[in-house]
């Protein structure tokens, strides 16, 4: 069962609770990009309540768990909602210039789901290279001010689920979630509210299953 994006345009994808092995996202981070009509600028209070909300509803739907990826500057402010969650570490290969100088970047994953393959047990994730790092990074880049690397959405979906189950994303965007669980043989439903990055996630979906069949 994968269900097209356009399909799967409400939140509440099924009434049954706990239907999805995993529910995975990248949020907006609040930081004034644009994603179509919906400019990421909220007051903090109503991010807040967004977040709380999400948190919750991906917590009901899910089996094992939800992962959550954000910059580690957000990290307490998302934990709260979940604390029992586990923080693992992803630094960033670039560094900025922060105003003391020269300073490492790093992400967290938030999640309540524990790893399912001993090779990613430990809190700290090394080799995914992220979106501005570069010269290093050398994935496509979609059409979308958000998308998240393909590396990180293997990551996480080899290391929290098995092969058949299904990932949901509430917030699939330029569609690499379900890119990368066709590739690893799992299913998923995607949620996204935008047409465009609807056509945009049809695309790359569609190619995945091509570039499948020519491996075949």
């Amino acid at each position: 069962m994968n269900p097209a994006t356009a399909s799967s345009l409400c939140w509440r994808v099924r009434d049954d609770p706990r239907h999805h092995h995993l529910c995975f996202v990248d949020p907006p981070y609040n930081r004034g990009k644009r994603y179509g009509d919906f400019a990421d600028n909220l007051l903090w209070d109503e991010y807040d309540a967004r977040a709380r909300a999400l948190v919750a509803e991906m917590i009901r739907v899910s089996q094992r768990g939800v992962a959550i990826f954000i910059p580690a500057a957000l990290s307490l402010r998302w934990w709260q909602w979940m604390p029992e969650a586990e923080q693992v570490v992803i630094p960033k290969g670039a560094v900025g210039n922060g105003a003391g100088g020269w300073l490492q970047q790093y992400f967290v994953l938030l999640t309540t789901a524990r790893p399912l393959d001993k090779r990613f047990s430990a809190n700290l994730w090394k080799g995914i290279r992220l979106p501005g790092e570069g010269y290093y990074f050398h994935e496509a880049r979609p059409d979308h001010p958000g998308f998240t690397c393909e590396a990180l959405v293997a990551r996480v979906i080899q290391a929290l689920t098995l092969a058949g189950e299904i990932v949901c994303d509430p917030m699939i965007g330029s569609g690499t979630t379900a890119v990368v669980s066709e590739r690893l043989g799992r299913q998923w439903v995607g949620i996204e509210q935008n047409p465009e990055y609807v056509t945009l996630a049809e695309a790359r979906i569609a190619g995945a299953r091509a570039q499948q069949r020519m491996e075949m």
